[in-house]
């Protein structure tokens, strides 16, 4: 009976872990759909920030990245769009632009403490240890402030 309670556990976190994915891709489809009836075009640089944030949990990276370009381009001071350029660049394991990205959306808003501890972690994987210490304390002072 145990290794059955075992097996039926493991099988419905698998289920629950596809609902979770399946339930996120449809949120994302929803997102776009509603942009598009709402505007008859994705053009808001929030909305396509949020979206490529969605993208980029999603692990479709490029998709994030082309989403934040396209943000950038309708709004070239949006922080939000930015960060998320940075975020899917170093999933895309283009350092060098990840970090002008996360230092631009620190150059609009340097209250804005995720692209801090986004940089921090980035340049602590570079081993630039005192730098990343150095923004990383500035996250954690912006966090708690």
């Amino acid at each position: 009976m145990f290794w059955l309670w075992i097996i039926l556990g493991g099988i419905g976190a698998l289920f629950a872990l596809f609902v979770f994915w399946s339930l996120l891709g449809l949120f994302s489809k929803r997102v776009r759909d509603f942009q598009l009836k709402a505007t008859g075009t994705a053009s808001h640089p929030l909305i396509l920030s949020n979206q490529a944030a969605i993208e980029s949990n999603m692990g479709r990276h490029e998709e994030a990245l082309e989403l934040s370009d396209r943000a950038l381009q309708i709004d070239g001071n949006c922080k939000e769009a930015w960060y998320n350029r940075g975020v899917a660049l170093v999933n895309l394991h283009r350092s060098q632009d990840a970090e002008k990205a996360f230092r631009q959306a620190i150059q609009i808003d340097e209250r804005f403490w995720q692209s801090w501890h986004n940089l921090a972690a980035l340049l602590q994987s570079l081993g630039r240890n005192q730098e990343a210490d150095e923004c990383m304390r500035q996250a954690v002072r912006l966090r708690t402030a």
